[in-house]
């Protein structure tokens, strides 16, 4: 009676959950600098609720006892397991001097776990995933640069357009990667759901992996391997793909699930990205980075890359775009862009669609205000210069441009736009420099700083070339690229 009468009236001490998220509470205050070194954890922890549960329940943690002395030595012992598992997964570094009071410094990765709430065992995949992706972009990019030479002329300005077989690469893998991260380990996958996962694979672009997208000579396989198709994140993976091609989904749960995927998306997007831009000296991060930018208009606009950027606008149908572009082959004539039709006056455009829909009954006007509701931007002026660092002697090159945007209509409708400025060199393609900011109507002035000899070794014959991108994170079709050089300054006429 008395046990029963203890059950029911006295609860159940609240034990302390720290020890399951020990290895990410201590990465976080190493990174802010809380922490520098292995008795400085120990001393954090001697003040937490885990260290007072330690003392009142030893067994349930693993401490040999109560006393003072064990409990200093467990708190010791799970300080240096953890801080071992942060540094295998590349979080912190610890030195090797005294194994009881070695300093610890945090890195990039567990930098990223902090700024993000991500697991400290997530960084590390996505640090060999920009890897992958780096590699995979420029393999591509040389290969059909060698057949496709072209002749750019410095300070011209035109729309960036990679080929699609490049896009494709890019989305598909960052997203893949982000799929296959620790962050959706505990994605529900029920009952008979692999099987419904294979129907979905096959409805769906890319099917369970990447292999169509880097085999595309290889016909998509048969064979299911249903341990595959219950693996989480191959759900996740094709939850990201049926959210960005509308593809109808098997059962009412799986609207939860790809709300609960497609919430995780952008943070893990922004953690990946946060990675690939610190390393400057990559070779090829240039074409990496700006495929971030592109997964984002993707996911903006919910639509994949091999869709006509004029889709993204409601007025623009499958079925009209079609029209459109058949009529365009037939005729001879260039196919009207997304960019083109923003880029020139509207009375202009609206004649080219009139001609290209000649027939039917369409609302011209409709369709032309819906591509001038969307932001736009030229380039006004570009100045290239550099200085020389007092501290270091190192030259340090500035890049001033001055941007016209045309947002009125957006900002009128309470959206905002984020417009991206990214900076590479022309032959080694590596990352100069990295801006983003809010688009706004007038004139915005953007200046970056970047390492000057970097820019001249790697920019290929002759030294000096740079490539400037600036993209809209929220629609495809209207980004610009234009080539600048550091052998002198250049000012630069309205484009």
């Amino acid at each position: 009676k008395n046990f029963y009468k203890k059950f029911l009236y006295q609860p159940f001490p609240v034990e302390s959950c720290l020890g399951a998220r020990m290895c990410e509470n201590l990465n976080a205050e190493i990174s802010i600098g809380t922490i520098g070194s292995v008795l400085d954890a120990v001393g954090y922890l001697s003040w937490t609720f885990f260290s007072r549960r330690v003392k009142a329940n030893p067994s349930y943690y693993g401490a040999k006892s109560s006393s003072d002395e064990d409990i200093d030595d467990f708190l010791l012992e799970t300080v240096q397991e953890a801080l071992q598992k942060l540094s295998e997964h590349n979080c912190v570094v610890l030195d090797d001097d005294d194994e009881d009071d070695r300093t610890v410094q945090s890195t990039t990765l567990g930098r990223c776990a902090c700024n993000y709430y991500l697991s400290h065992r997530t960084p590390k995949q996505m640090d060999f995933g920009i890897k992958e992706a780096r590699r995979l972009i420029n393999a591509e990019i040389d290969a059909e640069e060698k057949i496709n030479k072209r002749v750019i002329e410095l300070y011209e300005s035109f729309p960036f357009q990679r080929s699609l077989r490049v896009d494709e690469i890019s989305v598909a893998w960052i997203l893949y990667t982000l799929c296959n991260t620790h962050e959706f380990d505990e994605l529900p996958v029920r009952h008979n759901e692999e099987h419904l996962n294979a129907d979905l694979s096959n409805s769906v672009v890319w099917g369970a992996d990447v292999s169509t997208v880097l085999n595309p000579e290889q016909e998509r396989s048969e064979y299911v391997n249903l341990d595959v198709m219950a693996d989480p994140h191959t759900k996740s993976f094709l939850l990201v793909q049926a959210y960005l091609e509308h593809a109808k989904l098997p059962i009412s749960d799986y609207i939860n699930d790809m709300r609960t995927v497609m919430d995780q998306i952008p943070r893990l997007l922004a953690a990946m990205q946060y990675i690939a831009i610190q390393d400057y000296t990559a070779s090829g991060n240039f074409d990496l980075v700006c495929g971030f930018s592109i997964v984002k208009q993707v996911i903006s606009s919910r639509k994949p890359v091999h869709f006509n950027p004029l889709r993204q606008l409601r007025e623009f149908s499958q079925e009209i775009v079609k029209v459109i572009e058949d009529r365009a082959q037939v005729e001879g004539s260039d196919q009207p862009s997304l960019f083109s039709l923003r880029s020139q006056p509207k009375g202009h455009g609206k004649n080219i669609l009139k001609a290209l829909l000649k027939g039917r009954k369409i609302q011209v006007d409709g369709m032309m205000k819906s591509v001038f509701a969307l932001p736009f931007y030229t380039v006004n002026g570009v100045n290239v210069s550099f200085k020389i660092s007092k501290d270091t002697g190192r030259r340090i090159g500035s890049l001033k441009l001055k941007v016209n945007i045309d947002a009125e209509r957006l900002n009128k409708s309470n959206h905002m736009s984020t417009l991206v400025v990214i900076l590479g060199t022309l032959k080694r393609k590596t990352l100069l420099a990295y801006s983003q900011g809010r688009m706004y109507s007038g004139t915005k002035e953007i200046e970056m700083e970047f390492d000057w000899d970097s820019a001249n070794e790697g920019g290929g014959e002759g030294g000096g070339r740079m490539i400037l991108r600036l993209l809209i994170e929220e629609y495809r079709g209207l980004d610009r690229e234009l080539h600048i050089s550091t052998l002198g300054e250049r000012q630069m006429s309205s484009s």
